[in-house]
């Protein structure tokens, strides 16, 4: 598991706390975001549009699995952002059971299935800046490219399903989140 360190610079005015050496000292939080690839999916039916394909057994387990390693990881999400496609939904639901968070906690918009990068990034901004951390269940291409922009790792290969990226964000607000990025904390997969 990776860490973020911060350190106090001892100087003759008042004490700066700087971060991968960004001055934090005004910051009133940290954001953390949390980037989750859907679970496994069973293989579409000849008559079955994409959005309605479902987690197959193994992808049920590894949603539990996921959820469960988010709970040993505080902070745990407030919310949970889903596609409004049955895998990601299913996927979401899952960990919010696993997490002990109510229905309410999972929001379903269907930015986040036929969105991009910067889609994602303009729904993410609009979040109420009064949560500090929130999962966002989403699909490939845009999930990896996602978090490859957020933490420039551009060449951040391609998530698997189930996997887990927590990116800790030195901001106040969701639309700095946005413009500034942040670091890996962790990856689980």
């Amino acid at each position: 598991m990776g860490c973020v360190v911060v350190a106090a610079l001892a100087t003759s005015s008042p004490c700066k706390w700087m971060m991968d050496g960004v001055d934090v000292t005004e910051l009133n939080f940290m954001k953390n975001l949390i980037l989750i690839r859907h679970a496994q999916a069973c293989t579409a039916k000849a008559d079955q549009q994409d959005v309605e394909r479902e987690l197959s057994s193994k992808g049920k387990r590894d949603a539990l699995n996921a959820g469960e390693a988010l709970r040993k990881t505080p902070p745990l999400p407030e919310r949970i952002l889903c596609s409004d496609a049955v895998r990601t939904t299913a996927t979401a639901r899952l960990i919010a059971t696993t997490l002990e968070l109510p229905e309410t906690a999972v929001q379903r918009h269907r930015v986040f299935y036929t969105g991009n990068h910067n889609d994602l990034l303009r729904a993410l901004a609009a979040l109420p800046d009064s949560l500090t951390c929130v999962a966002l269940v989403a699909h490939n291409p845009s999930i990896s490219h996602l978090a490859g922009l957020l933490t420039g790792n551009c060449r951040r290969h391609p998530m698997d399903t189930s996997e887990v990226v927590r990116i800790e964000c030195p901001a106040n607000t969701w639309s700095e989140v946005s413009r500034q990025g942040g670091k890996i904390a962790e990856v689980d997969n």
